[in-house]
């Protein structure tokens, strides 16, 4: 007869929680250092989608695990991403960022949607695997940039804000790039335009 007892039922539901967070540990500890390493007009180096991609696939699949994002457009047009990091056990722990369409750069429409999801894909991504990009050469010799732990601030700041035009004027592709001397200047402009100020 089968045990259907509070203890079983509640051991049978941990199960699949603890192996998916045994697995994320240890693949945390086997994925490589990122490194931004594609040129972007001579100014500074970022890491793309796929580079990004390349490097965890390879780890994750080793120990069950694997992830998809769901792509959603909110009623005001904006678009929301989230990524799901699961594990073959059955267990998924899911991470989600909103941000209007890009327009930057006269872009088309479809063109402006595919760049901000292709932003957030990678955003969510590296926020459900807590991994963080390293920074190049260059972007070393300038100055110090921003922590992980006030990359983690920004995203979470400006989730639901359209970031890529500020980020484009600050000369940089991504958070991680951001020096430590403008940290309180921009965190403060993202909650300007959060309650309706300018940036």
């Amino acid at each position: 007869m089968t045990d259907f007892s509070p203890d079983v039922v509640e051991a049978a539901i941990a199960a699949p929680k603890t192996a998916f967070y045994k697995a994320m540990l240890q693949a945390r500890a086997e994925i490589p250092t990122i490194v931004k390493s594609i040129e972007a007009g001579g100014r500074y180096k970022y890491a793309d989608l796929a580079t990004v991609a390349q490097a965890v696939e390879p780890v994750l699949s080793r120990h069950g695990l694997g992830y998809h994002w769901d792509t959603e457009t909110l009623p005001d047009g904006s678009v929301a991403v989230s990524c799901t990091i699961w594990h073959v056990d059955g267990y998924e722990h899911r991470t989600s960022l909103s941000a209007p369409s890009d327009t930057s750069g006269n872009k088309q429409p479809i063109q402006a949607m595919g760049s901000t999801i292709t932003y957030l894909q990678r955003y969510t991504l590296l926020a459900a695997l807590g991994v963080a990009v390293a920074r190049d050469d260059d972007a070393a010799r300038t100055g110090r940039t921003v922590t992980p732990s006030q990359v983690a601030q920004l995203v979470q700041a400006s989730d639901g804000l359209d970031v890529l035009p500020l980020l484009e004027k600050l000369g940089i592709v991504e958070w991680e790039e951001l020096q430590q001397s403008e940290f309180r200047r921009v965190m403060a402009s993202i909650e300007a335009k959060k309650k309706g100020g300018s940036k």
